[in-house]
C-alpha cells in the first residue's frame, strides 16, 4: 500500500494552474486551507513517505476513457459523494490544458471551449477511475457531457 506525507517543500501552487506532469510527478494534492498559502484555490502535493491523512478537500489523479477506449489523464476531488457536483472531474487535453466537466450555476458552452477541449465533445460517454493513493480507494464513474445547475436546480447536461 501507497502512503503519503505532506510535501516537505512548502511546494504549492493555484488549482487551476495544476498541469500534467504535476500529477504525474504528484497524484495526490490537497487544500490546506491555512496561512502556509495564498488563498482557498491554492493546493499542496503529497508525496510518498510517512503517513498523514487530513481533513482537506483531495484532488486525485482518475484515468479517463472515451467512448473509442482512448486514455486520457485527469484528476477528481476524491470523496465518498460520488456526484458529479462534487467530485468535479478535470480532464487533460494535452500537457497544460483542461476540460473541467462541472460548471456550477454556470451553463457550459461547448463553442466558448478552446479547440483542444471541443475534440472531446464527440467522445461521450467517458468512464473514469480514480487511482488508488494515500489509501484512497478508486471511484469510478461515467460522464456524459458538461454539467451545470439549470433554473430549477436540477442537474443538467449537455
Amino acid at each position: 500500500m501507497e502512503v503519503f506525507f505532506l510535501a516537505s517543500k512548502q511546494m504549492h501552487k493555484q488549482v487551476y494552474d495544476l498541469t500534467l506532469s504535476d500529477l504525474e510527478k504528484y497524484p495526490v494534492w490537497y487544500f490546506p486551507m491555512d496561512e502556509t498559502v495564498e488563498d482557498e484555490l491554492s493546493i499542496k502535493p503529497f508525496e510518498t513517505g510517512n503517513p498523514f491523512f487530513p481533513d482537506h478537500q483531495i484532488l486525485v489523479r482518475t484515468d479517463f476513457f472515451d467512448k473509442d477506449g482512448r486514455q486520457y489523464d485527469g484528476y477528481i476531488y476524491w470523496n465518498y459523494d460520488k456526484s458529479v457536483e462534487t467530485l468535479q472531474p478535470a480532464i487533460f487535453v494535452n500537457k497544460e490544458e483542461y476540460l473541467t466537466f462541472w460548471n456550477g450555476i454556470r451553463r457550459p458552452s461547448w463553442e466558448k471551449e478552446g479547440l483542444s477541449q471541443q475534440v472531446l465533445r464527440d467522445k461521450f460517454p467517458l468512464d473514469f477511475v480514480s487511482q488508488e493513493h494515500a489509501g484512497l480507494p478508486s471511484i469510478k464513474g461515467r460522464l456524459l457531457g458538461l454539467y451545470f445547475l439549470d433554473k430549477e436546480n436540477q442537474i443538467d447536461f449537455i
